[in-house]
């Protein structure tokens, strides 16, 4: 890695390790911006530079998570449930890899109401992520919206019941047992054909 690159990332985890740190010590709301700049050693302005807000570093890990979809997409271009099976299983797979970080940002989202907003505006952004690699370029109809949302809603409810149960609950075969329960496609019947692959 560049040095640059690998000043970056290590700027980038000191940011993120000195928030968990005053989230934990001083509550979300009580801790600032420049809180987490001065533990992190670096200045304010470079802690904006990298996180615009404090709900950035709380969901960072979701941003991850869209990387590694992007990674997977691109690895094997294409659209369809295979992909999102794909997908599914490569996010599932980091976020048991990175639990702690996981869960210590659900219990947050589920603590502060001033993190509401901000959840629901990424869950936006997964709807839409989630309906391209279903649908491609007819991502933005209708009903693949409706089914990238079906498809977050039962993901992220697999992701509350193994937040719940952390260490008994198996989220990559939750993932697929949600995803299994949801029709294949517009107009289709359980079992029928799929309309997007």
């Amino acid at each position: 890695m560049p040095v640059t690159a690998k000043r970056r990332a290590d700027t980038r985890a000191a940011l993120l390790a000195a928030a968990e740190r005053s989230f934990r010590t001083k509550g979300y709301s009580a801790t600032t911006m420049a809180d987490i700049a001065e533990a992190a050693g670096v200045s304010r302005p470079t802690a904006f530079r990298y996180f615009r807000t404090k709900a950035d570093l709380v969901f960072s890990v979701q941003d991850e998570w869209q990387q590694t979809v992007r990674d997977v997409a691109a690895e094997r271009p294409g659209t369809g449930w295979t992909l999102v099976r794909r997908c599914c299983d490569a996010v599932a797979e980091q976020i048991e890899r990175d639990a702690d970080r996981v869960l210590a940002a659900y219990r947050l989202s589920a603590e502060q109401p001033s993190l509401t907003a901000a959840a629901a505006a990424r869950d936006r952004g997964w709807i839409q992520v989630m309906a391209e690699l279903l649908a491609g370029d007819a991502a933005d109809e209708p009903d693949a919206l409706l089914m990238g949302a079906a498809i977050m809603g039962m993901i992220n409810m697999a992701i509350i019941l193994w937040a719940d149960a952390p260490g008994t609950t198996d989220l990559r075969r939750t993932i697929h047992r949600g995803l299994d329960l949801l029709p294949a496609g517009p107009g289709s019947a359980k079992g029928g054909a799929t309309a997007w692959g």
